[in-house]
């Protein structure tokens, strides 16, 4: 990932990384691996809309186990806010 999107985040104190999104009540969020599930390691979270009824959802995955997604999830959420 970019790192320079990284200092545009707003660092919590526990380690937690948020971006807000336009058009969106929830923020991607990045968190340390102290704070998920025991077994994952660090996680990315970004709100999406449900495909079968467009309600808002967070969507998450491990890094050290979908990056791939991660990043696809972040790259598209780039192109939808710098769309006007």
């Amino acid at each position: 990932m970019n790192t320079k999107l990284l200092r545009l985040a707003r660092r919590h104190r526990c380690g937690v990384r948020t971006w807000i999104v336009p058009g969106f009540s929830n923020a991607a969020r990045l968190t340390p691996s102290s704070f998920t599930h025991d077994g994952w390691g660090a996680s990315f979270q970004w709100p999406c809309y449900d495909p079968h009824d467009g309600s808002e959802i967070q969507r998450g995955v491990d890094l050290n186990r979908h990056r791939s997604i991660a990043r696809q999830a972040a790259l598209a959420l780039l192109i939808k806010a710098a769309q006007p």
